[in-house]
C-alpha cells in the first residue's frame, strides 16, 4: 500500500539545456510513501518524512545549476580551492564558478525532470529516517498564458538565492487600465525568456580596446556568504538591471518599461517567482 502527498514542495532552479543554454526551471515535487500498514493503521508517518525530505531536497538540487556532466561541450574541473568551473560550448560558451554546494553534477547528456527524480531517490532512500520506499516525481506547473525561465543571482542574499546560477520558470501577467494585456505579456516575457538577469553592479567585464569581439560577452563576479562566484556569457542572453534582480525589482522594472512606452495607461504587473510566490507592481496614467 502506498501513501502519496502531491506538490508537497518546489524545486527551482538553473540547468543547462542543448537548445537554450542557461535557463531556468520550477517543478512541483510529487511524494509516494510504499510500506506495510502498523497496528495503528498507517503505513509510515508524513509528519515526519516530509519535512526531512523537503530538508534535503533544499539542502541538494533547489536553488543550484544541474549540469549534464556528459553533454557535448561541458566540462567540470575542480579548481585549487575546493571551487567548481563549469565550461560549455553548446548552444554557446559559459564559464561559471562556484562553491561546489551551488551545482548538482548529473551523470546525463541532458537534464530532464525523470533524472533529477531518480537522482534524488537514489540520494535520499539510503537515508530514510522510517522503514519504507520513498517514491519522487516532478512536473511542471501548467501554465496558460506568458510564462519566462530566467536566471540570476543575488549577491546580498544570505540563503540560497546567492548562488550566481539559479532560476525560475514563472508565470506573468499584466493588467492596462484594469483589463489584462496577455498580448503584452507575451512580448515582455519573450525578452527575457532563457536570459540570464543580472544586476550592473556585479559586472566587472573588461573594457575592450580595439577591434570588438566577434562575440561579445559579459563577466560577472561577487563574494557573498557562501564563497566567491564567477560567470561569464554571451552579452545577448544577458539583461543588466540598476539594482538587484529579486521578483520585487524584476516586477518594478517592467512596470516602468512599460509606463514609459506608453504613460497614458495604468499597469499593473505580476510576476512570479517560481511556483505560487512572486511580487505585483503599479504605474499610474501621467
Amino acid at each position: 500500500m502506498n501513501l502519496f502527498v502531491n506538490a508537497f514542495t518546489h524545486l527551482d532552479a538553473s540547468l543547462w539545456c542543448p537548445e537554450h543554454g542557461l535557463t531556468g526551471a520550477s517543478w512541483w515535487v510529487d511524494l509516494e510513501l510504499q510500506g506495510p500498514q502498523g497496528d495503528d493503521g498507517m503505513i509510515l508517518d508524513f509528519g515526519e518524512v516530509k519535512p526531512w525530505t523537503k530538508r534535503a531536497i533544499d539542502a541538494g538540487p533547489d536553488h543550484t545549476l544541474l549540469v549534464p556532466e556528459h553533454a557535448e561541450g561541458v566540462t567540470v574541473q575542480t579548481l585549487p580551492d575546493e571551487r567548481l568551473c563549469i565550461t560549455t560550448q553548446t548552444p554557446y560558451a559559459m564559464t561559471v564558478t562556484g562553491p561546489a554546494e551551488a551545482f548538482t553534477l548529473l551523470p546525463v547528456d541532458r537534464v530532464t525532470p525523470e533524472v533529477i527524480a531518480q537522482y534524488l531517490m537514489a540520494e535520499l532512500n539510503p537515508k530514510l529516517p522510517v522503514p519504507g520506499q520513498l517514491t519522487l516525481a516532478l512536473r511542471a506547473e501548467p501554465i496558460e498564458g506568458a510564462e519566462l525561465h530566467y536566471s540570476h543571482g543575488l549577491r546580498l542574499h544570505q540563503g540560497n538565492c546567492q548562488r550566481i546560477a539559479h532560476g525560475h520558470r514563472s508565470r506573468l501577467h499584466i493588467w492596462r487600465d484594469g483589463q489584462e494585456a496577455p498580448e503584452v505579456a507575451a512580448r515582455l516575457a519573450a525578452r527575457w525568456n532563457h536570459a540570464y538577469l543580472y544586476d550592473q553592479a556585479d559586472d566587472v567585464s573588461p573594457s575592450l580596446m580595439g577591434e570588438a569581439p566577434s562575440e561579445p560577452l559579459t563577466s560577472l563576479a561577487y563574494t557573498a556568504a557562501q564563497g566567491l562566484f564567477e560567470l561569464t556569457l554571451p552579452t545577448h542572453v544577458c539583461h543588466a538591471l540598476p539594482v538587484q534582480t529579486t521578483v520585487e525589482n524584476l516586477a518594478d522594472a517592467l512596470a516602468q518599461q512599460l509606463h514609459e512606452i506608453e504613460p497614458g495607461h495604468h499597469w499593473r504587473v505580476c510576476l512570479n517567482e517560481g511556483i505560487d510566490k512572486g511580487a505585483c507592481a503599479q504605474r499610474s496614467a501621467s
